[in-house]
């Protein structure tokens, strides 16, 4: 058989093949490749995966944007290999693909990338980056050029062109560039209305104005936008809510810029002529001893500590190349400092610093804090899930040199999380046991109320009486200034970093009927078991601990509660529990019967000094039995101790109270102003006092005897005779001391 086939039909066939082939080469080869290059990212050959996507960026351009787009843009701009760490939480960016170069090695292909890529919003996130990497080579005419470059060639998001010119002011601004900055605001203010953008330019105007001390213009400004802004969004809100049926306003509490501007205006109005800024400066240096340069160092408004970092609100430079960095024209107020590092310049180390550490920057002053990392203590033993069977444990580390002495700290891990407490301080050697049937009595996970059908995991309440249950434990350094200089508990995050697992197990104890109801999670029946014990052996201290915590915050069970813990102190006494008697007698207002507890507390002490939360509590005591001196000495030492400043108020009413005055007292506030903890927002003492201005000594003293005695009677007198004095005494009576 003869088959004919044309000529035309053979180059149709051969276009076609030529077609597939070209769909081949620019569809599903790069796909292949970047198959290819994942593959080996996964296997952990980074550096093979590297060399080829350099390769086929140098040998083919139709494919190179993609690779910078997945391999350096995208994971540079996510942060992707950074932690941002603060003294009270550390942060992550997550992302699929791991940073597998440097900003100074992808910088020549990002540059690329900008001047020939697609206008995508990869893009602008090439110039953010590239802007980020002028700032390190302290060039700001880069940053300039940069920006320029991305707006001639970005058409397609203008919202996000306008967020890029704000990045370049804002690093203009970190760099101290301020006039340059300056000029870019004010060559683009014509383009913004009077929404964020407007909004956001009087912030930047504000802060440049901050730093130069001129608070007076930066207060009008914030003023003007910020009334401009209302006046627009008003109108918005107008329009929407006549076009839109169901319309759901948008309140001015969502609008993130005009809060921030309202915080800046808040925090501007104390400040008065003569007034100065202040600077902090300092030093960041890794576990090694070495500087750590070109680091990222921010600091926000210690107010805001409940918040995750806002890098547009907060203050922001870099270290230089000797890990140097400054702050000029700091608002005199309590900041908290963060630092940006990679994961391998912090794996294995840990930043030994108090959780509630603040830097205080006073009028015109410069205040000096290091960051230092230091590396992780190394512990021996328990580790890896040693179990217990003896009625002690005994823990022990490295020893660290320079530590005058140690604090211990044990972990209960449930499902989704754990609990920890400081369960030892003052340790003076690198060794230190405890008897088990220390550890039963302490108390981590509490009902808020047995009635509640919402349950605290039962191994928190059960804590080291389950012997089933997950625990481990962490040390930390201190100096004889009571400095932390180092911990076992950090960033380990590979393999050389992870060590030994600080964690063990407690088979010392048996399950009990009660302990199994618990863990089926039968409140109710845990509670009858647990009484039942109880009611068989009124000696049985387990289930006397149980029965506190299961009754847990309930008011309508206080008294219960109560009885099984003076009847737990008879039968097993400790500090813990003690405690928890001495708060309930005082909030109560029964202080005859808090002496009790203090005595109580006290013994058991021994030799030993009572925290700062005790001793402000036993401060209280002696002041109601009129031992002023003795007062002011224990809530001295409180107020030193503790870095949230609870007993601030209370020293500053001991003292009007024995005689020394409205200013005496406003003086102890306003150096020990007390803090935000916990989303509990701290009590404004100052502005308490300043409405007791004008009252005469005698009567400031008699109110605050009063006040110290819990005589309402004699409160309500003098209230009436002075009413802004309720300001204060309503507050002190408000509080659970």
């Amino acid at each position: 058989m003869t088959i004919r086939l044309k000529v035309k039909h053979l180059v149709y066939s051969l276009l076609a093949f030529l077609a597939l082939f070209a769909v081949v080469l620019l569809v599903f080869e790069p796909k292949l490749h970047e198959w290819q290059i994942d593959r080996q990212i996964a296997s952990g050959q980074e550096d093979g995966a590297r060399e080829q996507i350099l390769d086929r960026i140098v040998r083919n351009q139709t494919a190179s944007t993609g690779l910078i787009e997945t391999y350096m843009i995208t994971p540079l701009s996510e942060d992707a290999s950074s932690l941002t760490i603060s003294p009270a939480s550390t942060s992550w960016s997550t992302s699929d693909t791991p940073v597998l170069f440097t900003l100074e090695e992808a910088a020549p292909y990002l540059k690329t990338y900008l001047e020939e890529g697609e206008d995508t919003i990869h893009l602008l996130s090439a110039a953010d980056l590239l802007m980020r990497h002028d700032q390190t080579n302290g060039d700001p005419e880069g940053v300039l050029e940069t920006m320029e470059t991305a707006s001639e060639r970005q058409t397609a998001y203008p919202a996000h062109q306008t967020d890029l010119t704000f990045d370049a002011i804002g690093i203009l601004i970190e760099m101290n560039e301020h006039e340059l900055a300056r000029s870019i605001l004010n060559a683009c203010e014509d383009t913004f209305d009077s929404g964020d953008a407007a909004l956001r330019s009087a912030i930047l105007h504000a802060r440049m104005d901050l730093y130069e001390e001129d608070y007076e213009e930066a207060h009008a400004l914030l003023q003007d936008a910020m009334e401009r802004y209302e006046a627009h969004h008003d109108e918005q809100e107008t329009a929407h809510a006549e076009s839109q049926n169901g319309y759901e306003p948008f309140n001015l509490d969502q609008a993130v810029y005009f809060q921030e501007a309202k915080r800046l205006h808040e925090r501007l109005e104390p400040l008065e002529e003569g007034r100065h800024n202040g600077t902090v400066e300092g030093r960041v240096t890794g576990a090694d001893g070495e500087p750590l340069a070109h680091t990222r160092v921010f600091l926000q408004e210690d107010a805001q500590r409940d918040r995750s970092l806002n890098r547009e609100s907060a203050l922001a430079t870099k270290t230089d190349g000797d890990g140097y960095y400054r702050f000029d024209g700091v608002i005199p107020d309590d900041y908290l400092p963060f630092v940006m590092l990679s994961m391998d310049e912090v794996s294995g180390s840990a930043w030994p610093v108090d959780a509630n550490e603040v830097i205080r920057v006073e009028d015109g002053d410069t205040a000096t804090y290091d960051i230092t990392f230091t590396p992780l203590i190394e512990q021996h033993e328990p580790i890896n899930h040693d179990e217990i069977t003896d009625d002690t444990i005994t823990f022990s580390w490295e020893d660290v040199d320079g530590a005058a002495f140690y604090s211990l700290e044990l972990t209960v891990h449930h499902d989704g999380g754990s609990m920890t407490q400081s369960v030892e301080t003052d340790i003076t050697s690198n060794r230190h046991t405890i008897e088990t049937d220390a550890l039963y009595d302490r108390t981590f996970g509490v009902m808020s109320d047995p009635e509640d059908d919402e349950l605290i995991q039962p191994e928190t309440i059960l804590a080291f009486s389950y012997p089933d249950g997950e625990f481990s434990w962490n040390v930390r350094a201190f100096d004889e200034d009571r400095s932390p200089i180092a911990q076992s508990n950090g960033y380990r995050l590979d393999e050389d970093a992870m060590g030994q697992l600080p964690f063990f197990r407690l088979d010392t104890r048996t399950l009990t009927n009660a302990d199994r109801r618990l863990l089926d999670e039968d409140v109710p029946g845990a509670l009858e078991a647990y009484r039942n014990a109880y009611a068989d052996d009124p000696e049985d201290a387990h289930s006397l601990r149980m029965l506190t915590r299961l009754n847990g915050f309930s008011e309508s069970r206080a008294e219960e509660t109560m009885m099984y813990r003076r009847q737990l102190h008879d039968v097993a006494p400790s500090i813990a529990n003690v405690s928890e008697l001495l708060r309930h007698t005082m909030r109560e207002g029964d202080l005859t019967e808090a002496s009790r507890w203090k005595e109580a507390y006290l013994d058991l002490l021994e030799e030993d000094e009572p925290n700062e939360l005790e001793n402000g509590r036993f401060a209280l005591i002696n002041a109601f039995e009129g031992e002023f001196d003795q007062a002011q000495e224990r809530l001295a030492q409180s107020v030193d101790a503790d870095s949230y400043n609870r007993f601030s108020g209370a020293r500053a009413v001991v003292a009007l109270a024995s005689g020394q005055g409205l200013d005496e007292a406003l003086a102890i506030v306003r150096q020990n102003p007390e803090r935000t903890r916990s989303n509990l927002a701290a009590e404004n003492w100052e502005r308490h006092l300043e409405h007791l201005e004008g009252m005469e000594e005698d009567f400031l003293q008699e109110a605050a005897q009063a006040m110290l005695t819990r005589d309402q009677d004699a409160i309500d007198v003098l209230t009436d005779e002075h009413p802004s004095l309720s300001s204060l005494t309503d507050a002190w009576q408000d509080r659970d001391w």
